[in-house]
């Protein structure tokens, strides 16, 4: 953890790594397997099945590279209910800790997991999730797919810290995706005592 913030102070999981590092409980992992939840909603399948190959060969590839770094990948499809998830996954966790558990694509599964892991201590990972908030449910849950507000964020430390700017203007949809990106943008601007000039917005039939 000390290396990863050395080398990457300002990526996304900066933050959790820095609370753990203060003494905040790690997951409780007992194994080396990673539990993949594939989603079993018919708008969803396709992409998640597409997601559950990939994450199996970059298993396979690393474990080509490196002899010792051996991966387990057990693959389970989620029920059709939040509830039914949540029961699935809770007689995993009984039999096993897993490295990781990789969620399915529902938005209400996705948070129910996050909540889920802050109290069972175990990484979840939503692999495609941009849900306000849906890291900040658990220190242990990670989004892939960063919501708009980190998005936001980041881009202004990028600019003030890597680019050297210091004055800003922005212009965004008057929409939840650009007011939360400008959110987490503008908040950012004023912690490394940068400074917005100007905000503009637009609707989406502006021509």
């Amino acid at each position: 953890l000390e290396k990863f913030l050395e080398e990457y102070p300002y990526l996304f999981y900066a933050g959790v790594a820095s609370e753990i590092l203060r003494g905040r409980k790690g997951a409780a992992i007992s194994s080396n397997t990673v539990l993949m939840l594939k989603s079993s909603q018919q708008e969803t399948k396709k992409i998640s099945e597409a997601i559950t190959k990939g994450f199996l060969y970059a298993v396979y590839e690393m474990s080509q590279r490196d002899k010792q770094k051996t991966v387990m990948v057990d693959t389970m499809s989620a029920a059709t209910s939040t509830l039914g998830t949540i029961e699935m996954t809770m007689e995993f966790l009984a039999k096993k800790k897993p490295l990781a558990v990789v969620g399915p694509l529902g938005i209400d599964e996705n948070t129910t997991l996050a909540l889920l892991s802050r109290y069972e201590y175990f990484p979840f990972i939503s692999p495609f999730s941009t849900q306000q908030g849906l890291a900040a449910v658990s220190p242990y849950a990670f989004q892939i797919n960063p919501d708009a507000e980190i998005k936001g964020r980041f881009l202004a430390e990028y600019a003030v810290k890597e680019l050297g700017l210091k004055t800003f203007a922005t212009l965004a949809p008057v929409d939840e995706y650009g007011m939360s990106i400008i959110k987490g943008f503008e908040e950012a601007v004023v912690e490394n005592n940068a400074e917005m000039v100007e905000k503009q917005w637009y609707y989406d039939d502006t021509n």
